[in-house]
């Protein structure tokens, strides 16, 4: 069958209200969002073409010190495509209670790239969401649990 983006089982994953508005920062034609792991708060690439979440090595030094990242969430080595079509091979591992707005979200693989330097949001944490609506005018992200 088709692999549909959404299902009500993706529901439970996610804590907050029905609906909240995150404020995004465009630049250079980008959009970035605030996203809080553990006590890291950071400015992520808003990307809806990457299927997951990655991270540079730095952060993950700094995840595992907060025992966010650890042997008992690690899922082995993965491959993630970049953007110029490289594949880089990833840590993995499966995180909860990532912050977005009043949202807290489980379940959200996250790859961690020793090459790159940006950190991305992908589509895994969004695709949890029944709809997401990008206002372009007013800068604005809102996500409808």
């Amino acid at each position: 069958g088709i692999n549909l983006n959404w299902n009500e089982n993706l529901e439970k994953d996610i804590t907050g209200p029905a609906i909240d508005t995150i404020k995004v920062l465009s630049l250079n034609g980008d959009t970035y969002l605030r996203i809080k792991i553990g006590t890291t708060s950071d400015i992520w690439l808003f990307d809806t073409g990457a299927s997951g979440f990655l991270i540079t090595k730095e952060m993950e030094k700094q995840l595992i010190a907060e025992k966010i990242l650890s042997p008992s969430n690690y899922k082995g080595i993965g491959e993630y495509e970049l953007a110029n079509g490289a594949v880089d091979s990833c840590r993995k591992y499966i995180v909860n209670n990532i912050q977005i707005g009043k949202f807290k979200v489980n379940n959200i693989t996250i790859s961690v790239t020793d090459k790159g330097k940006k950190i991305i949001a992908g589509k895994n944490l969004f695709n949890k969401f029944k709809s997401l609506t990008l206002d372009n005018k007013n800068d604005l992200l809102i996500l409808h649990k």
